[in-house]
């Protein structure tokens, strides 16, 4: 299991039955000197969906930035 894996367990874990959980980051890009990592947004909605959220907006703000707004079930 991943540290990303174990993060959203517990994002989902501590969210309400119907709570919101929007996740905001910068898209990942092919630079061989990036020092943070990044997940690119189509992994990131994978891993959101596989830990049991419900993806129900995906938008790029920017062409670096991505938003996934996600639900929890009820």
């Amino acid at each position: 299991m991943t540290s990303l894996q174990r993060a959203l367990g517990q994002i989902k874990r501590v969210l309400k039955p119907g709570g919101y959980f929007v996740c905001i980051e910068f898209e990942k890009k092919d630079f061989p000197k990036e020092r943070h990592p990044r997940i690119a947004s189509s992994e990131m909605e994978e891993a959101i969906k596989l830990a049991g959220l419900n993806v129900f907006r995906k938008l790029m703000l920017t062409d670096a930035i991505y938003m996934i707004m996600t639900k929890k079930n009820n």
